[in-house]
């Protein structure tokens, strides 16, 4: 029985029709114009426009673009608390002088370790928070850090004297800090105190 079916011929279309067939149908996409120019690396027809490797690669590479930047951009910024640091360790060779640093939930930034464009934006930020009688400028600087120890002295066991930390709304976006906000003070002390840090 396989043999057969091996053996057995199957009428087909004599080889005219078929060359017939196509140059009939060539010809009906010819008159609508969608075989003419054609560039070698078309790949496929939609709604009669040729679609290129080139126009797939750049719609992958626009589509991955958005993607990471949804990722590492959230769109929205929030509203976060945050503690305002100010202290001084004092003469110690690679990590003395004075630091400020502002800590979130799951961030930490310490203004002196930034960039130079970074470090200046976050000072002012702080200062315009909170003022303490200085100008917002990078000229009273020093001055305002003093202030701040003194003014919002919170002491810990590793540096009892020269310490300050106040709590502050931060706005953040992703890693990047936007906007700096100053608790009223009855109710950062009120936080502290919950904490067991007065």
């Amino acid at each position: 029985m396989l043999a057969d079916l091996k053996h057995r011929s199957y009428p087909q279309a004599p080889p005219d029709a078929l060359e017939a067939a196509m140059a009939e149908r060539l010809a009906a996409v010819a008159k609508r114009g969608l075989l003419a120019n054609w560039p070698d690396d078309v790949i496929a027809l939609v709604n009669g426009v040729p679609i290129t490797k080139a126009d797939v690669r750049a719609a992958k590479r626009e589509r991955h673009a958005r993607n990471l930047a949804r990722k590492r951009n959230p769109v929205e910024p929030v509203w976060r608390p945050a503690f305002i640091t100010v202290f001084d360790n004092g003469p110690i060779f690679p990590y003395g002088g004075k630091w400020t640093g502002i800590q979130t939930h799951k961030h930490y930034w310490t203004v002196e370790r930034q960039g130079d464009q970074e470090r200046l934006r976050l000072r002012l930020l702080i200062m315009r928070a909170f003022p303490l009688g200085y100008l917002p400028t990078l000229a009273f600087y020093a001055l305002w850090q003093e202030a701040f120890m003194r003014q919002y002295h919170h002491p810990v066991a590793y540096r009892p004297t020269r310490h300050g930390r106040v709590v502050a709304w931060a706005l953040v976006r992703g890693h990047d800090i936007l906007e700096l906000r100053a608790v009223r003070p009855s109710i950062s002390q009120e936080i502290l105190f919950q904490m067991g840090r007065t």
